[in-house]
């Protein structure tokens, strides 16, 4: 368990006012099926399009295909970037419900050998030379610590750290840059709603874990303010390197600290990797980030649209989410990035 008031934890900052401090790209959401009622106050996603119980209970997994899709692609990405001249880098975030099994309702049973489980598995018995960062255990380590709240269905702030600590752990054997710390960052807890805590009545709100940047070197410098899939965000830094990242909503999370570490990054809302955007930047390394439940449909890299073509359907539509404070480099938060002087 991690010394919260060791590291600088504020303590509880009370219960936010409806709409105060709320995520940018949150839309108003009512009950739809999505839920459901775990123990000791959890909720969890349910009769989402990628049949997360279903996963976790051994009714949905992969085929032998799917475990050669998944292989093929990784491989493929491998080889292509490296004579692109770039190191690539695989993330999976573990689902709530893997990280507390415990807390789901009685008549969820869980398997040992989840989808991940397997694919990890083909991965080795195959020889492959691709590599899953999959930091469940240090998740589970700290699971006390709020690494996911209750009532989302998306890690917190410190599941996320944790995660870019695992993940730069993977980093750091092909390239030398500089990985944050807890001594970094200031931890406090507030309660939220969460986007689960929104679908039930009355809403439910839980504790949540951010992590504040002592001193904040990288600067957010563009965000096309796309909501969800076609969303581009760009940081400077003072490192020697540059980073791309694609990723899913929940990996919005992951991406300030991320580039603390590099000199630019660029972080691609979208499932597959777009070859033409690698082209264009020329980045040192390029990293995916995915949630576990998504595994199981095996995206497309070619043909799939592009960023900038998912971008211009975006903004055509008007899908955008309001413009943002200068003085956070989160993704989807009003929050000021740097801690709060000592009173």
């Amino acid at each position: 368990m991690i010394d919260f008031r060791a590291r600088g934890y504020t303590g509880p900052r009370g219960m936010i006012e409806a709409g105060a401090q709320e995520r940018l790209d949150l839309p108003p959401s009512l009950a739809d099926g999505k839920v459901v009622r775990g123990k000791d106050g959890w909720l969890f996603l349910d009769n989402d399009s990628n049949r997360v119980i279903a996963q976790h209970t051994g009714e949905l997994t992969f085929t032998e295909e799917q475990l050669e899709q998944w292989r093929y692609l990784l491989e493929t990405r491998i080889a292509w970037l490296e004579r692109a001249g770039a190191h690539y880098h695989f993330l999976v975030a573990p689902n709530a419900h893997s990280i507390y099994p415990d807390k789901l309702p009685d008549h969820v049973r869980g398997v040992a050998e989840r989808p991940i489980h397997k694919l990890l598995a083909h991965l080795e018995a195959g020889g492959s030379y691709a590599r899953i960062v999959y930091p469940l255990n240090e998740l589970v380590a700290h699971r006390a610590d709020s690494v996911h709240p209750k009532t989302s269905s998306r890690w917190s702030e410190l599941g996320a750290f944790i995660a870019y600590q695992a993940l730069m752990a993977d980093v750091t054997k092909d390239v030398a840059v500089r990985v944050l710390t807890f001594d970094d960052v200031v931890m406090h807890g507030e309660a939220r709603t969460g986007v689960l805590g929104h679908k039930v009545e009355p809403r439910q709100r839980s504790q949540y874990a951010y992590l504040d940047l002592r001193e904040p070197r990288a600067r957010l410098v563009h965000h096309n303010r796309v909501r969800n899939t076609g969303s581009r965000v760009e940081y400077e830094s003072d490192g020697t390197l540059d980073c791309l990242v694609f990723g899913d909503s929940p990996s919005t999370r992951v991406i300030p600290f991320l580039a603390e570490s590099f000199r630019h990054l660029v972080f691609a809302q979208m499932p597959n990797m777009d070859f033409s955007l690698v082209s264009e930047l020329k980045p040192d390394l390029v990293v995916t980030i995915t949630t576990e439940r998504f595994l199981i449909q095996v995206p497309v890299d070619l043909p799939a649209p592009t960023q900038r073509l998912l971008e211009a359907k975006r903004l055509a539509a008007g899908d955008v989410i309001p413009p943002r404070p200068d003085d956070t480099n989160r993704i989807h938060s009003r929050r000021p990035s740097r801690a709060a002087a000592p009173s």
